[in-house]
């Protein structure tokens, strides 16, 4: 949008095609978007769980008597011992989780126990089990006041061992509790069995291959069509310079290497699925900041290299800001099952500092705007490209928004988040594509009032 080149190197098709076209654009990616929210909210949960308790008793009562059947936990002699559901690549992880139950509960007051816990962890290889880890911790759980007949005694629940990758498909679980305070005594101990939803983990990969392979395709399309005789576009105008760069960084903001991740959990891929994503994002933030100032043309160079430098330095700063957050969360919290209180607080942090970072930037380029609009109003050309690139752009601004509040990198996995926030970058990128593309020289002619607007140049990039 800011540049307004009136040679065929610097033309665009969203100067030349017709409002139709333009409209007719639109209303596909607004379609697709229709599809991807709704598959979205019909597709199936990121996880499931079982759910075993140490004994029953009738009346769902979780106080230990002779008629119960199971095991009490409280003799240390006792262990609680239970084969899991065979696993598959598609189960993704799973997670042991512990819910005891306090047996002298007085409903309306809170109470505490430290449990200390001996739990095996054991995988078949075939012919025999094999011990993949012994633990022995003490937790400290808080027994909240009796609130509801079915849940009576429950004391808080607290994570036993997480495994983030499936190693292994059949496993065995052994839970002996040694000792309790002496102000508590255990009673019922629900066990819950937490694992990834085949079916999610089989979409999820479905979309990662699609959207990459869409990219690629969408990728060698522009490329081969800039290529072409009486095509090339030379130096180009900012906007189809950062289309460039957005189109490659799409193909691995679809992170091609899912699959992998799946087979072994490991920090570098959370590392690299951050830098990829954050990058994407910081590049449209530059495209925004820069193609929206279309009055820059009329500061002096010294202000315009200024606010350019300002430009750079809010980029850099939400990249810095946005990768600290994803990668920090993506591989602490998903690596360990009790994460700290100090990871936690510096995690809110830097998720408050990369909202207001992108809270500026969006303020920044409404600023242009204002600063921009008698620029606008005189040229049709710079409307066009303007309305072009602003609508796609409010809703994605939007879509961000919305994801910023709602859940972000591996926090907001669901099937929302896998399909719609997906599809989001991926359809906005397609429709830059259709607008930023040279325009053939026959198509110059269809817009001879926009041609004849075109005739002066605006300020380069900086």
């Amino acid at each position: 949008m800011a540049d307004a080149g009136g040679s065929d190197a610097r033309r665009m098709r969203v100067d030349a095609v017709g409002w139709r076209a333009l409209a007719v654009c639109g209303a596909v990616a607004c379609a697709a978007l229709v599809v991807a929210l709704v598959v979205g909210c019909v597709g199936p949960a990121p996880s499931k769980y079982t759910t075993y308790y140490a004994y029953h008793c009738p009346g769902e009562s979780h106080t230990w008597a002779a008629n119960c059947s199971g095991v009490q936990l409280a003799d240390d002699k006792q262990h609680w011992v239970q084969d899991l559901s065979p696993f598959s690549y598609y189960h993704r992880y799973w997670q042991l989780d512990m819910t005891p139950y306090d047996q002298y509960f007085t409903k309306g007051e809170e109470d505490k126990m430290d449990v200390t816990v001996v739990s095996v962890y054991k995988y078949h290889t075939g012919s025999e089990w094999e011990v993949d880890k012994t633990m022995t911790e003490t937790v400290s759980v808080d027994c909240p006041p009796d609130v509801t007949k079915n849940h009576k005694g429950a004391c808080e629940t607290v994570s036993l061992k997480y495994y983030p990758s499936i190693e292994h498909k059949h496993w065995r679980v052994d839970v002996n509790i040694i000792g309790t305070t002496t102000d508590s005594f255990l009673g019922d101990v629900k066990f819950t069995v937490l694992y990834g939803t085949p079916s999610y983990t089989k979409l999820s990969l479905s979309v990662h291959v699609l959207y990459t392979a869409f990219a690629v395709v969408l990728f060698l399309t522009v490329l081969c069509f800039l290529m072409r005789p009486g095509m090339r576009t030379g130096t180009g105008t900012t906007e189809q310079r950062f289309l460039v760069v957005l189109l490659v960084l799409l193909i691995l903001y679809n992170d091609p290497f899912y699959p992998l991740q799946n087979l072994s959990f490991g920090v570098i891929f959370e590392i690299i699925n951050s830098f990829f994503r954050v990058s994407f994002q910081s590049v449209m933030i530059g495209l925004w900041l820069f193609a929206f100032d279309i009055a820059r043309n009329q500061r002096t160079a010294l202000r315009a290299r200024l606010l350019s430098a300002g430009k750079v330095v809010l980029v850099l700063l939400y990249f810095a800001l946005a990768f600290a957050l994803h990668t920090w969360t993506n591989t602490e919290m998903k690596a360990d099952v009790d994460v700290s209180w100090t990871s936690v607080t510096g995690i809110l942090v830097f998720y408050v500092l990369t909202v207001l970072t992108f809270v500026a930037a969006v303020v920044w380029v409404c600023a242009a705007i204002m600063f921009s609009m008698p620029a606008l109003v005189a040229s049709r050309l710079l409307m066009r490209r303007f309305v072009f690139l602003g609508l796609p752009s409010a809703i994605y601004a939007l879509c961000i928004m919305l994801k910023l509040f709602i859940g972000f990198g591996s926090l907001g996995y669901n099937s929302m988040d896998i399909v719609f926030f997906a599809t989001v970058p991926n359809i906005y990128v397609a429709v830059l594509c259709f607008g930023y593309l040279p325009a053939p020289p026959q198509q110059h002619m269809l817009n001879p009032k926009i041609d004849d607007e075109s005739a002066q140049e605006t300020a380069p990039l900086v």
